[in-house]
């Protein structure tokens, strides 16, 4: 049975056989309620396929993301580059670009240049406070 907006039965759509046209979203819709659901879980069934590859990534990508920022590090240089090449490479192959990454350690930015990753700008005031960087909207 089909009901209009007002309650009013419709079913005579159904006995003229409309031709029936299916329209798909190929995007998460902006400002609906459900998107960051949606969103999360369409990383967390992709990032799946990922866990026996890199289970330590995997984790990270699941626990770290908030809507569509990454918040995360490592313990020293080694681990941050290889999480954050393992996260871009997961992320890539589902059509996903992390970009604007940033660290406050200097030889961690400078591969990532090299390594052409989408790195956001490091303001170079050494006053106190003012070396921040936004995240979630709060500095």
């Amino acid at each position: 049975m089909l009901f209009d907006f007002s309650g009013v039965m419709k079913n005579h759509v159904f006995i003229k056989k409309p031709k029936l046209h299916v329209y798909r979203f190929t995007r998460v819709n902006f400002g609906v309620s459900s998107s960051p659901f949606l969103l999360a879980a369409t990383i967390r069934y992709h990032i799946e396929k990922y866990k026996n590859d890199y289970p330590d990534t995997v984790l990270l990508l699941d626990k770290c993301f908030h809507v569509d920022d990454l918040i995360s590090g490592g313990k020293d240089f080694e681990e941050a580059l290889q999480l954050s090449r393992s996260a871009k490479n997961i992320m890539e192959a589902a059509g996903m670009d992390l970009r604007k990454w940033i660290s406050n350690d200097a030889n961690l930015m400078e591969q990532w240049k090299k390594e052409k990753f989408d790195v956001y700008p490091v303001d170079k005031t050494v006053s106190l406070g003012v070396n921040t960087t936004k995240v979630l909207g709060l500095s």
